[in-house]
């Protein structure tokens, strides 16, 4: 079994990164332009295998239910392919001064997922923790489409079990926040994060919002206030007002 990425930006991105995880690269023989001659040139410098073919052999490999636009290219990766680090590798950055966690818990949908990543390593977040169950496989070609190459340039960590994560950073003196869409005594905008030099960021479900034992854990909980009875926001909205805001505290006042 192989898994099977698309579009020029996503498969640079791999070739560059996880080149060694390629089987096979299948290109339309119909497409020549510059875009594409990038991605066959970085694939013949890693002496990767190349196939030239027609535009019905590129939708039969990536049927789907969304809706897709491979723009010519196609490539075939090792099952075995990883974009998550090991525990001992996530200790060893934690030592860090200033580190800036972000942990996403249930985000199942592959769009979500991959704008968070890219807004959090626009808003200098440097470690990406999240759940295992219940959210979209980092190896969702959409993911990576998404994220526009920001799921290579951050450590992601990949865990069961969040509320043992949390003991871990209270061990290491981080400050963990929960965001919450229910009243809470601090709002975005009241609250000073300038004052945490580790600092980590919780976001939950759109539907569900942070687990309440996960909650029950953190050091405050923390609301975006909103006005004309809204109460809630597309996760990846929310995530961008957040971090940026953060962003603004801690770097620019």
């Amino acid at each position: 079994m192989c898994y099977k990425f698309y579009g020029i930006y996503t498969i640079i991105n791999i070739i560059k990164y996880k080149y060694k995880f390629i089987k096979k690269l299948f290109v339309l023989y119909t497409r020549k332009d510059d875009k594409l001659r990038k991605v066959i040139y970085l694939a013949k410098l890693k002496f990767l295998v190349i196939e030239f073919v027609n535009n019905n052999i590129l939708n039969n490999l990536i049927k789907s239910k969304y809706k897709i636009n491979h723009q010519g290219v196609v490539v075939l990766v090792k099952k075995n392919i990883s974009f998550s680090r090991t525990k001992d590798d996530f200790l060893n950055l934690l030592i860090k001064p200033n580190n800036f966690i972000l942990i996403l818990d249930r985000i199942n949908d592959p769009y979500n997922l991959g704008s968070c990543i890219r807004t959090a390593v626009a808003a200098g977040v440097n470690i990406l923790i999240i759940s295992k169950h219940n959210t979209v496989s980092l190896k969702n070609n959409i993911v990576h489409k998404v994220s526009t190459g920001a799921i290579y340039k951050i450590f992601i960590l990949e865990v069961v079990n969040l509320c043992k994560i949390i003991k871990v950073l209270h061990d290491y003196n981080f400050f963990v926040v929960s965001t919450t869409i229910l009243n809470s005594k601090y709002t975005l905008f009241n609250f000073n994060f300038k004052n945490y030099n580790l600092l980590a960021i919780i976001f939950g479900s759109e539907e569900k919002g942070v687990k309440k034992s996960i909650q029950d854990k953190s050091d405050c909980l923390i609301k975006i206030p909103m006005l004309n009875n809204c109460n809630s926001l597309n996760i990846s909205v929310s995530n961008g007002i957040f971090l940026f805001e953060i962003l603004r505290q801690r770097n620019y006042s």
